[in-house]
């Protein structure tokens, strides 16, 4: 089965939210049960102030909540129920509940309440669904082969960001012959609009989707159905992009450790603008955890992204949705060596690194300035 996004209206956009096909449909109404789910375990972090009654560390040191586990349960459980023929890949396992033998029988139970699962072995199948993917693809002739038709899903993308109450993403794809075709941002802590009218609209707002379907543009709803909100991005207020690298604004991650160890993108902001801030701060720059930051950039709040973890070749769950809600309002991603990325090679993309913008000319830019600043660096290691 394949998602034809142009047989589904004849004009050359959607025009509301039931014009989407049933890919986005279904995953629009898992996807808001999930963000009810992740809204209310944050607030009774914050409330509480015990983040750690509902974390776990895993093995790669990075957190999981309750929260990342429930999402990931109610998303594929009804996603397999619409599509029961298509394969997912998921970040979590319930591996790590069923081996935490001092507080994951604990967590499971939460997690059945929030999930109103009847049984343990049921919430575990439903995490579960997104190893499908690597089952599929054990069971083929050839094992390297990626699946033709397949769903991406991170259930909380930021959860350090979840946990410091800050921005964070449901990010959840669809991939076919190796190309994303559906992008899904679900954003409960950013209002819809844009950064500037963030305190406009009141806390009716808060809470926004981007949806993207090859072809077809990205567009931004409310979280809210209630809130009609219905807005093709790239066509109105382009006004508000900055053209002009100098001026081009950065949205990039909170933590610079694990994004950025080499301080590469503050040095390709000193060559683009010219110079940093008296604090050695990119001069125009909004930080924020997820893939979040696609959106804002492809809503014209940004223009320039940028991925470069040492070592680390990203997930593509990581990845796919955003990639693909900054392309169809006429951005470019690419690695940085400026070409595509690949997601027909398996769970991860085969290169290191991601370099983002608004526009093919604002890439153009940052692609050299990022040239720019890696010899700068080498020159300054020598």
């Amino acid at each position: 089965m394949s998602t034809d996004c142009n047989a589904t209206v004849s004009a050359d956009t959607f025009q509301k939210e039931s014009d989407f096909p049933k890919e986005v449909k279904d995953a629009l109404r898992a996807i808001r049960k999930a963000c009810e789910v992740t809204r209310k375990v944050q607030s009774q972090m914050i409330q509480t102030n015990k983040s750690d009654e509902v974390t776990q560390t895993k093995v790669d040191k990075s957190p999981v909540t309750i929260a990342d586990y429930a999402a990931q349960a109610i998303i594929l459980k009804e996603l397999r129920e619409s599509f029961p023929e298509d394969v997912f890949l998921a970040e979590e396992s319930s591996n790590g509940l069923q081996e935490d033998l001092e507080t994951g029988d604990i967590l499971a139970s939460k997690i059945q309440e929030l999930t109103g699962t009847e049984t343990k072995a049921a919430l575990f199948d439903a995490i579960d669904i997104g190893k499908s993917y690597y089952l599929h693809r054990s069971n083929q002739n050839d094992p390297n082969r990626t699946p033709d038709r397949f769903w991406c899903l991170d259930p909380i993308d930021g959860t350090k960001g979840f946990l410091r109450k800050g921005q964070y993403c449901i990010a959840l794809a669809l991939l076919e012959r190796g190309s994303p075709t559906i992008g899904i941002l679900a954003c409960p802590n950013l209002m819809v609009g844009n950064l500037k009218d963030n305190n406009k609209h009141g806390e009716d707002s808060l809470g926004c989707i981007f949806v993207a379907c090859k072809g077809k543009g990205c567009y931004e709803i409310g979280l809210d159905e209630a809130l009609s909100h219905f807005h093709r991005l790239g066509y109105r207020n382009d006004s508000m992009l900055y053209e002009d690298p100098v001026k081009a604004r950065f949205c990039v991650a909170v933590e610079q450790g694990f994004n950025d160890p080499d301080g590469t993108t503050i040095a390709i902001g000193k060559v683009l603008h010219g110079g940093l801030d008296s604090e050695g701060e990119i001069l125009h720059c909004t930080r924020m955890d997820s893939q979040v930051k696609y959106g804002v950039i492809a809503r014209g709040d940004a223009e320039f992204y940028v991925r470069l973890p040492k070592n680390h070749k990203d997930n593509i769950w990581d990845v796919a949705a955003g990639v693909l809600c900054l392309e169809e309002v006429g951005g470019k991603v690419t690695d940085t060596t400026g070409n595509p990325l690949d997601f027909s090679c398996g769970g991860k993309l085969p290169t290191v690194g991601i370099l983002g913008a608004r526009t093919e000319k604002l890439h153009e830019s940052l692609l050299q300035g990022y040239t720019t600043a890696i010899q700068s660096i080498r020159l300054q290691d020598e």
